[in-house]
């Protein structure tokens, strides 16, 4: 079974072992290349794994053009849609996150990969959207897509 998620990230040299071994419940992780050039990373977990892609410039741009556009149509509150949308200039690189569990999905699984998925967020100073919210860098929902949160 899969799951999918993005994490918005201001530094993309944040992203390497050294803040990957820090996390213990990776179990093993490695890079992910094409001719050479790193593409992204492979996380292996308990429970599952995560294989994430770099999405950086010049791809990126129109991404989080959309992003934004959306944020500005659903975020209602102005401090909250402000905020927002300063966090969303300040990212460098989008890691797009295809999480694939091994065992019988449950409300246990789900809290295990939001928990995964906040500690990346966290560790990257990001921006986390996963199953229709965006959340902040330390676990604040940001926006809904039915409603602000």
């Amino acid at each position: 079974m899969k799951e999918y998620a993005t994490i918005y990230i201001p530094d993309p040299s944040l992203v390497g072992s050294r803040v990957l071994d820090e996390i213990e419940t990776i179990k093993s992780y490695s890079a992910i290349s094409d001719n050479g050039k790193a593409t992204g990373l492979h996380l292996t977990f308990e429970w599952g794994s995560i294989e994430i892609s770099f999405l950086s410039s010049p791809d990126i741009e129109e991404h989080l053009k959309g992003l934004s556009g959306f944020m500005s149509q659903h975020i209602t509150d102005t401090d909250t849609l402000v905020y927002t949308q300063a966090r969303i200039l300040c990212v460098r690189m989008a890691l797009g996150c295809v999480i694939e569990y091994s065992i019988e999905y449950s409300d246990e699984l789900l809290q295990e990969m939001v928990n995964e998925l906040g500690v990346l967020t966290r560790v990257f100073a990001g921006m986390l959207f996963f199953l229709d919210y965006l959340y902040d860098f330390n676990g604040a929902p940001l926006r809904g897509i039915d409603h602000d949160v």
